[in-house]
């Protein structure tokens, strides 16, 4: 049994009509939509909506979301607020047209999840701006699958002290090996005691090396604390 966010279909479908239908008006603070923004608007979008969850093949649930007026107001009002969000805030790599990370392996490869999560202060758990995070396997900096995927990573007001990390698959012999990779995630900012957090991932290779994202196949991190150096 698949299960997934039927939310995702339809804000995909949503997100790149309302790309389509501003750039024909035209809009002066739509400056740009590329594939990253859109991408980046139809995260913003569905970080705001709950999910809702359906075994895969049931049309009838897409049907009834499509149906569903206020959900679609919702989202095209959130869509409008990522667009412009986005177009304001455009990532450190945005226009970049070539991929700087090293060429995937051919072959089995053990494939990694997302790492998924947040920075806060420890004492107000407010958002803190400027957090330099990065990962580590094995006490190296760990490669990502591509320069969309930044590490070392700064966080920012918008991002709501949000991280996320891909690694770039790693290439073996066989298929069906398994092994344990090791990680550790560590925060930095001015005024805060840094912070290290390790973990430990295991991993199955697989017959080739997966580019595509999968949502679902990701490791949510516990939400980690800054506290301040001076009270």
């Amino acid at each position: 049994m698949k299960v997934h966010n039927i939310l995702e279909e339809v804000v995909n479908e949503k997100v790149n009509d309302m790309y389509e239908k501003v750039k024909s008006m035209p809009t002066a603070w739509l400056t740009c939509d590329c594939n990253q923004c859109r991408e980046d608007t139809i995260s913003y979008v569905l970080n705001r909506l709950p999910p809702r969850y359906i075994v895969s093949g049931r049309g009838i649930t897409h049907q009834a979301v499509l149906e569903d007026r206020q959900t679609l107001a919702d989202i095209d009002a959130l869509t409008i607020e990522g667009m412009k969000k986005v177009a304001l805030s455009k990532r450190s790599y945005h226009g970049l047209t070539t991929n700087i990370a090293v060429k995937a392996p051919t072959g089995p490869a053990f494939n990694f999840p997302a790492f998924l999560g947040s920075v806060s202060d420890g004492d107000s758990f407010d958002t803190i701006e400027g957090a330099k995070i990065s990962l580590s396997l094995e006490s190296t900096l760990a490669d990502m699958i591509d320069h969309t995927w930044l590490n070392p990573i700064i966080t920012s007001k918008i991002s709501k002290g949000r991280y996320s990390f891909w690694v770039k698959p790693i290439s073996t012999s066989k298929v069906g090996e398994q092994k344990n990779f090791n990680f550790t995630i560590e925060i930095s900012a001015p005024k805060y005691e840094s912070v290290q957090y390790t973990f430990s991932v295991p991993v199955v290779s697989t017959k080739s090396a997966e580019l595509v994202y999968n949502a679902t196949y990701s490791l949510q991190l516990p939400t980690l604390c800054l506290f301040p150096t001076e009270k």
